[in-house]
């Protein structure tokens, strides 16, 4: 789980490297973000490049907490969960 800082203005791209995740050969074949509550704007799918995953995500309330939750399906059928905290200030 990582945590961060955003303001209401910013676009941020998020996300994780699942290297640590993977096992030898085996790729991420796809992945998807969830955010919870409303009121933060995922923009687009979920980017992977390598095994980097990426979402850009805009808006939110000040003073709320907001989840990204990661899930990944690897070559091999793993299906792997990261979430990112984001404290949104004014």
């Amino acid at each position: 789980m990582a945590t961060i800082k955003k303001y209401v203005p910013e676009v941020l791209d998020i996300g994780f490297d699942l290297a640590p995740e993977l096992g030898t050969a085996e790729t991420i074949a796809s992945c998807t973000a969830t955010v919870s509550p409303a009121g933060l704007t995922p923009t687009g799918s979920v980017a992977i490049d390598g095994t980097i995953v990426r979402q850009r995500v805009t808006g939110g309330v000040a003073g709320a907490v907001y989840i990204v939750r990661f899930l990944a399906v690897t070559s091999t059928g793993q299906q792997i969960v990261q979430d990112y905290h984001l404290n949104i200030e004014a």
